[in-house]
This record gives C-alpha cells, sequence and structure tokens, in this order.
C-alpha cells in the first residue's frame, strides 16, 4: 500500500512539473522582432512628466542601418520604458543597456527617480555608465549622434575608454554614483558635449559634474576636472605640454601619478591637509633648439610639469571650498586616522571651511632615446 501511494505522488509530482500552464514560462520571442536597447537617455517634459529615449545599436546584416530610437512621456520612467515597449516597434528589451545620458534640465531638478528605477528594475545593471549632457535634451544628444554607421552607444563606449587616457574626467557607473551619494549627499558624473566635426555630430568629453542631493550644482571646468582626477588617483597617462623660457616646447606622456594625503593636526583640531603628488613622465617631444641632453633642461621641465599638475590640483580644491566635499577627503581621513572617526565625523563639515589646503608635486621626467646618438655609437662598434 505504501508503495502505491509512493507511486501515485511521483506521478502528480511529474505531472505538475511538466503540465505546467501557459502563463507559467515566460512567452516564447521570435527573436529577428527583439530589439537590444543599449542607451536610455532621460529628459523633462511638460506637465511634469519624463521623457524617455532609447537607441538601439546600429543594424547588421541585410537589414542593417541606422540604430532603433524611440522616445514616450510619462509621469515615471518606467512608464514611459513601458510605453515605448508597446509602441508596435517588435519586442523592446533593456537588458543590454550600458549606457544612460541625463538632459542638464531634468538633472537640475533632480536624477532621484532615475536612481529608484536603475535600483529596483529587474533588467537595468547597476553597472551602466552615467552620463550628463552639457545640453538641455539628451535625447538631441543620443539623434544627432547616431549615423548608419555609428550609434550613440558605440561613441559612449568608446569615450569609456579613452577618458582614463585624457585624465579630464573619469568613468563613473550608477553604482558609485550611487555610493558616493549615500556617503555625504555628492557625487559626480563626467559631462558629453554634441559636437559637429566636418559636418556630422560627434561626442565629446566635458569635464566632470557636481551633484548634490541628486541635483546638479556645477560644472568643472578642464583645469579643475584634471586636478580632481589627480587628487583622487583618477585616470591612466595623459599628454601634458610644457612651454619652456627660451620659446621651445616639450611634449610629455605622463607614465604614472600618485596623491598621497596627509593630514596637519593642532590637538584634537584638524587645521591643514597637504596633497603629496608624484609624477613621472617620458619627454615625447621636443619642438624648438633646446639642447635636452643638458640636465638643467631637463630640470626645467621637470620643475614646469610639476607646476603645471599644481595648478590644476589647486583649482579643484578651490571648488571642493567652494561646493562641498565632492572629492571625498572626509572618507579619505577616517580610513587613515580610524582612532579620530568620532572626531572626523562631528567637526568635518567645521573644519572644511577653515582648513588650508597645499599641494606638493614631485615630478620625475625620463629622458627620451636619442637616436641619432644611437646610430653613431653602433657605427663605431662596426
Amino acid at each position: 500500500m505504501r508503495r502505491i501511494w509512493l507511486a501515485l505522488c511521483c506521478a502528480l509530482t511529474a505531472g505538475l512539473l511538466v503540465g505546467c500552464t501557459s502563463s507559467f514560462l515566460p512567452k516564447a520571442k521570435d527573436i529577428s522582432k527583439v530589439e537590444l536597447m543599449r542607451t536610455i537617455a532621460i529628459d523633462g517634459a511638460p506637465d511634469e512628466k519624463v521623457k524617455v529615449t532609447v537607441s538601439s545599436g546600429v543594424k547588421q546584416g541585410s537589414s542593417g542601418g541606422k540604430p532603433l530610437i524611440l522616445s514616450d512621456e510619462a509621469q515615471t520612467v518606467s512608464s514611459a520604458c513601458q510605453l515605448i515597449q508597446k509602441s508596435g516597434n517588435g519586442y523592446v528589451t533593456y537588458g543590454h543597456v550600458t549606457e544612460c545620458v541625463v538632459g542638464k534640465e531634468a538633472a537640475k531638478a533632480g536624477v532621484d527617480q532615475l536612481l529608484d528605477y536603475m535600483q529596483r528594475d529587474f533588467e537595468m545593471r547597476m553597472d551602466t555608465l552615467i552620463f550628463l549632457a552639457n545640453q538641455d535634451k539628451a535625447g538631441d544628444l543620443i539623434t544627432k549622434a547616431a549615423t548608419k554607421d555609428i550609434a550613440a552607444t558605440d561613441r559612449l563606449q568608446e569615450i569609456g575608454r579613452e577618458m582614463p587616457l585624457k585624465s579630464g574626467a573619469w568613468r563613473c557607473t550608477v553604482r558609485e554614483f550611487l555610493v558616493d551619494q549615500y556617503n555625504n549627499g555628492l557625487a559626480m558624473m563626467p559631462t558629453l558635449e554634441l559636437e559637429k566635426v566636418n559636418g556630422e555630430y560627434t561626442i565629446g568629453v566635458k569635464g566632470m559634474a557636481i551633484f548634490h542631493e541628486t541635483k546638479l550644482v556645477e560644472q568643472l571646468d578642464e583645469e579643475a576636472s584634471r586636478g580632481a582626477c589627480v587628487l583622487i588617483n583618477e585616470g591612466g597617462a595623459p599628454n601634458q605640454d610644457v612651454k619652456l623660457k627660451d620659446g621651445g616646447v616639450a611634449g610629455l606622456k605622463i607614465t604614472s601619478s600618485s596623491c598621497r594625503w596627509k593630514a596637519q593636526w593642532e590637538n584634537d583640531n584638524l587645521v591643514g591637509m597637504t596633497a603629496e603628488v608624484k609624477v613621472r613622465a617620458n619627454l615625447a617631444e621636443l619642438n624648438g633648439t633646446v639642447e635636452f641632453r643638458k640636465k638643467s633642461v631637463l630640470h626645467e621641465i621637470e620643475q614646469k610639469l610639476a607646476a603645471a599638475i599644481t595648478k590644476e590640483a589647486i583649482s579643484a580644491l578651490k571648488e571642493e571650498k567652494n561646493h562641498g566635499d565632492f572629492l571625498h577627503l572626509e572618507r579619505e581621513l577616517e580610513m587613515q586616522y580610524p582612532g579620530r572617526l568620532k572626531e572626523i565625523e562631528a567637526h568635518w563639515e567645521e573644519w572644511l571651511k577653515t582648513i588650508h589646503f597645499r599641494v606638493k608635486t614631485e615630478a620625475t621626467v625620463e629622458r627620451s632615446y636619442d637616436v641619432s646618438r644611437g646610430v653613431e655609437q653602433s657605427g663605431k662598434e662596426g
């Protein structure tokens, strides 16, 4: 009898596994009718609505052509995205979105609605790159940058790879933006600008933008953005041109840059912070009649490079004083001085108003290889 009941239970269980209703599993989709969106743009709209514009990649194969760009408006980002899915342009999916662009108008109003959607929606990724459009409408940026050969997504991915090399801005994901936002209410994202080159639109990077409580408050210029990169150890290997006293110009390729912070205390009060920056560079090019093998010339180049880096860093620290701790130096202090954690948390905002910042930059320039000298040596050896 027990075996009969066991057999019946197994049969019922098997029936439940294979006999599921049509609503139990997701409906099959014709892959040829699925549209994979890659970029999403957020703008403000009348009547306190939000406008969402989405773009696919460039079409491949026999049906190739310009990317598919769709848009709609609603009270929330999620509703606008759902309206786009029901627009009759195939099945639109957002599981492949890798870039998000916010219009300046929407950024000034606040991006909290967007951030909430990115965190909650199961299709969205927290490692999506986020950008600010240096114009009122982000949708215009991804629409005008699209051609039959390239989509906004392609250019934005290139920008993500280029930023560490130019060191005028740094990549920022939704997750990183949220971490900084939760830390002290201040976060940054890179700024994009639509540019027209040879009659065609392209996208360029224009420094970093500061957000306070999810609202855009300031856009840093190129000098302050480069200085911020140095102070928080972002960026890779930028170029730096240095003018010499005889009129020549030295083109330098920075190979490494590091910044270490040191605090100056008087009893339990923080009175100063010093950024100790070390930069190494190669001499990539030298215009003019300068004799670069002379130690005095190399010393001049190193001094000029150190002065240029220091100037950029000071520019960023002035903005830190004006707009709050967007460099998150409080977090840096807490990691360096865990024993003073309570004091730092209690007095940081007061200290930031009176603290004296210093920047000390040490630059080392490596001599480049002298081709003519190398040929002479090989000739003598032969």
